[in-house]
């Protein structure tokens, strides 16, 4: 029986942040590059589900000069370039609860499960952000199976907060509550409080169309206060409503093909 549902959005820039994060070395990390995997035991190159991810970094520093603009100045035109601070690159991360090695113990039926589930999330993700995705990946040499989604915003100035559903989320709030006349101390609080609602509701959105169908609870036994039993018994619930869902799927692709 699979756990909860995770799944986690990032931007980057090209400048690194205080984390020494970036575009190149999230990038490089991925794809297991060897200076950027040494927390893997024994690396393997990424299985590719969607895109060309050899040309993804020459893709996205193309995206990013087609986005420069020219200015005018003293009778000259200048080139105004996207600034290296920006975010250019919006990224997600989808984790499945249960090891390579429980899902290889719980049979043929853990694994069509597993499978359903890396399906369904590349079909939530492709319906969020259409062409804007670029490339998906799948790491499969650590304990658990997860997987990288890569996007370049079609927002003119490369913004990949665009893509972010949290930041999108405290951005209007933020702007909404200094129209209001509220100090920028308030309106950074206003736009965190929207910030955590709209994660919360875009993981809701996860579960219903991703994790529900494929037996996966929404929130962890410690989130819930459960203990080990009661979360075993959620965990069965799940499991039989997931099996419950894919059943009336399956009746109601009968039907419309009969139909």
């Amino acid at each position: 029986m699979p756990g909860p549902v995770f799944i986690h959005f990032q931007t980057y820039a090209r400048k690194a942040n205080e984390a020494g994060n970036s575009v190149s070395q999230v990038i490089a990390e991925a794809l297991r590059r060897p200076e950027f995997c040494g927390h893997v035991e024994d690396p393997k190159p990424p299985r590719v589900v969607h895109g060309t991810p050899q040309t993804f970094e020459a893709d996205h520093a193309a995206h990013i000069e087609d986005r420069a603009t020219k200015v005018q100045r003293k009778g000259k035109t200048h080139k105004r370039a996207i600034r290296q601070d920006r975010h250019t690159l919006a990224t997600a991360v989808a984790s499945y609860p249960l090891t390579y090695d429980q899902i290889a113990e719980g049979g043929p039926d853990a694994v069509a499960l597993h499978q359903q589930w890396e399906a369904r999330t590349v079909d939530w993700m492709k319906a969020r952000y259409g062409d804007q995705l670029r490339v998906v990946l799948a790491h499969e040499d650590e304990a658990h199976p997860h997987l990288h989604f890569w996007m370049l915003p079609d927002d003119r100035d490369a913004r990949a907060d665009t893509l972010h559903p949290g930041k999108v989320a405290k951005h209007q709030a933020e702007a909404e509550a200094r129209d209001a006349g509220l100090s920028d101390r308030e309106a950074v609080r206003v736009g965190n409080i929207a910030l955590k609602a709209a994660m919360r509701d875009t993981l809701d959105d996860y579960w219903r169309e991703v994790g529900q169908p494929v037996g996966m609870t929404r929130d962890g036994p410690k989130r819930q206060r459960l203990t080990r039993a009661e979360w075993q018994a959620r965990k069965a619930e799940a499991a039989r409503h997931g099996e419950t869902l894919r059943r009336a799927e399956v009746v109601g692709a009968v039907v419309e093909e009969a139909e």
